[in-house]
């Protein structure tokens, strides 16, 4: 038996290019497939509630060069600029979940910075938000706080203008992390 499927072409043959840009410009679907400013039934409050997992600012990826790409505002998407371009707010959290999480981290410490000298500095990397700089025996280990979790550290962890890092990573953090909680397992006195 012979193949009798048509194999001719069609007369438009989009090119990868307005492809991707199809695909960009449905971001703002919400899970029904209708866009943002659309009314959705099943959405909250009839109208939909957009996507989620990739609301404006939300970083999706990183170039080759390291830069960062970011979802922009529906009517920027066309924009190629606008994809590398971060959050006017960077401080913003589009996750409420996510905020959570940072602000149970943040209490734990806090109460690390509690019993050990510490002080907190304005983060010179990120406006608004702040670093908590830990002093433990192993060495200095640090964290960035929102500017809304600040308010979970004594006031004996003092405020400075700024502090010096001394250029530990995160495995260096957590590996000196682990020597105060070995420390304090053996019966040292932190």
């Amino acid at each position: 038996m012979t193949d009798t499927a048509d194999t001719t072409k069609s007369p438009y043959t989009p090119s990868p290019g307005a492809v991707a840009l199809a695909v960009l410009a449905d971001l703002d679907r919400c899970i029904h497939g209708r866009h943002k400013p659309d009314p959705c039934g099943s959405c909250p409050n009839g109208q939909s509630a957009g996507n989620g997992f990739a609301p404006p600012g939300r970083r999706i990826g990183t170039t080759v060069h390291a830069e960062g790409i970011y979802v922009p505002e529906a009517e920027d998407r066309y924009d190629r600029v606008a994809w590398h371009t971060p959050p006017a707010d960077p401080t913003a959290s589009d996750d409420p979940a996510l905020t959570a999480v940072y602000r149970e981290r943040a209490r734990l410490v806090a109460f690390l910075a509690s019993t050990l000298p510490s002080v907190i500095t304005p983060a010179p990397d990120y406006e608004g938000w702040f670093i908590v700089y830990v002093n433990g025996p192993a060495g200095q280990m640090s964290w960035h706080l929102a500017p809304g979790d600040v308010d979970l550290f004594p006031d004996t962890v003092a405020r400075v203008a700024s502090w010096e890092w001394d250029g530990h990573d995160t495995d260096e953090k957590y590996r000196r992390l682990d020597a105060v909680t070995r420390a304090s397992t053996e019966g040292v006195t932190l």
